[in-house]
């Protein structure tokens, strides 16, 4: 399941109070539920999404709640495309309910701390009884990409507030945004001392052109340092390759790792296991 539903006697909405509302998440998780992790397939070549939710053991709050709420992706998410997101709110009594619902996005560090929201939004829904009510919405990749950190992770809050009885419902859901990746391709039989043609396809990810893209091949026995390849400008989700020669220096079982950069876009890498023949007249 994708969904968490809390209930906290709170009477407002504020950026604080939605803070200690989630520290108190956070106690009650580790006093008993585990977090569970659900991965969804996306798009060829792009890798996989991790949608990470609490689970849903029931708490004496969580039996008296009245209102579900789930978050989705509507599409899998990916470096420089929209994230698209759903909230569905179900209406669990059998009398109607006004709602409000306050939504936030906000990066993630590496252990997992959240930091401020770069995104918020609020809506209304009025819920007829046992009736499920759908939003969605997207999120540009120039409002999200700036705030990502080195796991590309963004975690995605709603919060309901009832205007009657002043329940409140969270349901919370953390995303790692999916990368392209380098495709490696060698082009000829790979023996030490020898030169042999390496391809490289690569691509920018972005709806936008970018500047100043390097291309980094490294690899222990096949090059001392790093090679670095100036490859200029690339146009919005331009596909591209360039094909070069490396020399190995060292037989044996060898791994080629090749990286992308940009100053608009996170590092895309690549790799290829190589076995490095020895030459026929020796080392």
């Amino acid at each position: 399941s994708l969904s968490l539903s809390l209930f906290l006697g709170l009477h407002a909405g504020s950026l604080e109070e939605r803070r200690a509302f989630l520290k108190a998440l956070t106690a009650w998780s580790r006093a008993g539920a585990e977090p569970e992790t659900t991965r969804s397939p996306a798009r060829s070549g792009a890798g996989a999404v991790a949608a990470t939710t609490r689970s849903e053991a029931m708490s004496p709050a969580l039996a008296e709640a009245q209102l579900s709420l789930q978050l989705r992706l509507v599409e899998s998410a990916e470096i420089g495309q929209d994230l698209h997101l759903m909230l569905l709110a179900r209406n669990l009594e059998a009398a109607r309910k006004d709602v409000k619902l306050s939504l936030s996005t906000q990066p993630v560090l590496h252990d997992g701390t959240p930091r401020p929201p770069f995104w918020q939004d609020t809506h209304y829904l009025s819920l007829d009884p046992r009736e499920e009510g759908r939003i969605s919405w997207r999120i540009a990749y120039g409002q999200y990409g700036r705030h990502l950190g080195e796991d590309q992770q963004v975690q995605v809050i709603a919060l309901a507030e009832e205007n009657t009885s002043w329940q409140k419902m969270l349901a919370e859901k953390t995303v790692t945004l999916a990368r392209p990746s380098l495709t490696l391709s060698v082009l000829a039989p790979v023996v030490v001392n020898q030169p042999f043609p390496l391809h490289v396809e690569f691509i920018n990810p972005l709806p936008q052109p970018v500047d100043g893209c390097v291309l980094v091949v490294e690899g222990g026995g096949l090059v001392k340092g790093q090679a670095s390849i100036e490859l200029g400008s690339l146009q919005a989700q331009e596909k591209g390759g360039i094909k070069f020669q490396l020399t190995p220096y060292k037989s044996g079982p060898r791994q080629l790792h090749a990286t992308l950069t940009s100053s608009l876009f996170p590092p895309i890498k690549g790799w290829k296991q190589l076995e490095v023949a020895p030459h026929p007249g020796g080392n």
